[in-house]
Formats: C-alpha cells, structure tokens, sequence
C-alpha cells in the first residue's frame, strides 16, 4: 500500500493529539477538508453553535458535501475515516464563507476548525469553476487580487471570534492567500499566528517579501512543494521550501493526496527535478518581461479562446472546442489582439 494520506489517516486516526502532536501532514489533511460543500451544514459567523466532524457526519445534509463530480468521492473517503475518530472526530468546524462572483473573477471559501482553544483556518484553492484559474492567472498582472482581500477580512473575523493561537493553512492559491492575510494583519493578530502552512501554493513579486507585515511572520512559514512542482514555483519566493517525494510524475503532483508519507511525516528529498527547476526558473522570466497590461491582455484573451465566458466549470471544456476556438481566432480574430498574443505566446522561448 503506498505511503499516502489515507495510509496516514488508517494509521494515526485513533491516537489523540497528546500521543502524537499535530504535525504538518494534519495541517494537510484539514486544508482538504476547506473543498467539501459545507455551505449547508457549518454557518458563518453568526451562530451559536458549531458542528464537529461527528456531528457532520450525521446531518441530513451530509451527502451535499461530496456533490463535485471530480473529487467529490475522494472527500468522501477521506470523511468517512475520519468522522468517528479519536484524533479528529470531535473538531469543531466553524466559520464557513463562501464568495463567488463570476464578473469580478472571485472564487473564495474558507473554514475554521477548532478544537479547545487552538484554531486552524483553511484557505480553499483552486476549484474546478472556470473563473477561479482565471483568478489565479490575475496574480500575474494585479497587485491584489478578490480572494486576498476575502482572506484578510475573513482572518480578521476569524480572530475575533476565537482565542488563543492561530494557525493558517492552504493548497495552491489556498497557500498564496494564507499568506497574504498572515502578512496584512494587524500585529496583535500576527502574535496570534503560530504558523502558515502553504502546500505548493503559488509564491508572491519580490517586493512583498520586503516589506515590514511579511518580515514579521517569515519565520513561521511552512512551505512544501512536489519535486516536480510547477504551481508552486510562480513568482519569487523568500526561502527554500520544503521539498515532497510524489507517487505521480509533471503537473499530477500539484495534487497533495499523491505526496509520499511515512511513518507519520512528508517524505522530503533534497533538491527539485532540474526540468521542474528550468520550467519555473522559464515561466518566472516570461512574467518578468512582460508589463501588467499585456499579461492582462493576454490572460483575458485565452480565457475567451478556452470558452470561459460560456462555460462554468473546467471540465465542461473540450480540447477539440478549444483547438477550434482557436483556429478561428488565427484565421478570423482581430489583427492586433492576434499579433499581440502570438508576440507574447512566443516571447517565453526565448527567456
């Protein structure tokens, strides 16, 4: 059996946090548990009472949770180890807030889980909805993007809701806004902060690591990366993340539930794959070279290209609609946005 999150959860579900301490594979696992639909079950910030993961599991609601087509099945699985034991069956889940606006290219959900006085706050990443990858491209061409203002503001509530010490935790774009929110807070908040976890989440432009609000949570940041990661090498980063063994090869490793664990801990090795390591160095010169508004330009003219003002979730697109798209757009589409788009298409072979 490989070495893997569920292998982790069979082995140390029934030992309690006293046996074996929390430890960055259950920081893991609880940034999972922000994909679920857990609108209709966790209420936001103005309940008085909040669910644990037993008493999830035994609301009538329980099946809306795993509705997502793709990986609504692996949620399960995942819950159905979990809900009833010692380790994790009586945190509390809390918190839920959930934005999505298509016309603003906003895509947010996060949640907190509690247990005692120690509160873990999950950034949702990247789903499947369309407008939430053309989010994640924004980070390329603005300053701040939807997402890392709902993270901040939800940090800030979260803060005051709760006592005691915060930790912070996110997958991919989860990663990015965790640590944009821990960088932003106030500074009584930031004592709060424990630690931030980002799991191959996309990185920040240089001047964000220089300034005083980041300085102050630097070193309690936890960032781990696939060895052949390409997602979590966008954009400079301010140390040498921890590095991840995978079962799977290429961009397949950008799903955590493949990241090799043993014994209770992340299978680390020493160095990137060198094409892992070309491919990020590559696409971080390209971004460079170009202004803010021709990666504005660009990431609005393939996001018409790929269908995405028709469609709504990533696999309602079709390769064969896509190569039709465009081929239309080369043989028909405007002259200056077609050679405007070739010209910066073709501007990363030779970064």
């Amino acid at each position: 059996m490989k070495y893997s999150m569920m292998r982790y959860i069979e082995e140390y579900k029934n030992k309690s946090f006293h046996e074996y301490h929390f430890n960055p594979v259950d920081a893991l696992l609880l940034s999972q548990l922000a994909y679920p639909k857990m609108e209709k079950i966790v209420p936001g910030f103005r309940a008085d009472h909040y669910p644990t993961l037993k008493e999830i599991h035994e609301d009538p609601n329980y099946e809306a949770l795993f509705t997502d087509p793709v990986y609504g099945q692996m949620y399960r699985e995942i819950f159905e180890e979990i809900y009833d034991s010692v380790r994790y069956s009586d945190i509390r889940a809390s918190f839920f807030m959930k934005v999505s606006r298509r016309d603003q290219d906003c895509n947010f959900a996060a949640i907190t889980f509690q247990k005692g006085e120690h509160c873990f706050v999950a950034f949702r990443g990247t789903d499947g909805k369309i407008n939430a990858w053309k989010e994640d491209f924004n980070l390329a061409c603005e300053k701040v993007i939807p997402s890392q203002n709902l993270a901040l503001s939800y940090l800030k509530g979260a803060a005051r809701k709760t006592r005691g010490k915060l930790i912070l935790s996110g997958h991919s774009k989860g990663g990015n806004i965790a640590l944009y929110a821990a960088s932003k807070a106030p500074p009584r908040i930031q004592e709060r902060i424990q630690r931030i976890f980002s799991f191959d989440g996309v990185g920040f432009p240089r001047s964000f690591y220089r300034k005083k609000g980041f300085q102050r949570i630097a070193d309690r940041i936890y960032k781990v990366i696939p060895r052949e990661s390409t997602v979590g090498l966008l954009f400079s980063d301010h140390r040498n993340p921890r590095i991840v063994k995978s079962y799977k090869h290429g961009l397949v490793q950008h799903d955590l539930m493949n990241w090799k664990i043993k014994d209770g801990r992340f299978q680390y090795c020493r160095n990137l794959k060198k094409s892992s390591r070309n491919l990020g160095n590559r696409l971080n010169r390209w971004i460079d070279s170009l202004t803010q508004n021709e990666i504005r330009d660009y990431i609005n003219c393939l996001y018409k290209l790929i269908g995405g003002y028709e469609k709504t979730m990533v696999y309602e697109l079709k390769p064969t609609e896509i190569l039709s798209r465009f081929h239309d757009f080369i043989r028909h589409g405007d002259d200056v946005e077609k050679k405007q788009f070739l010209r910066v298409s073709a501007k990363i072979l030779t970064c």
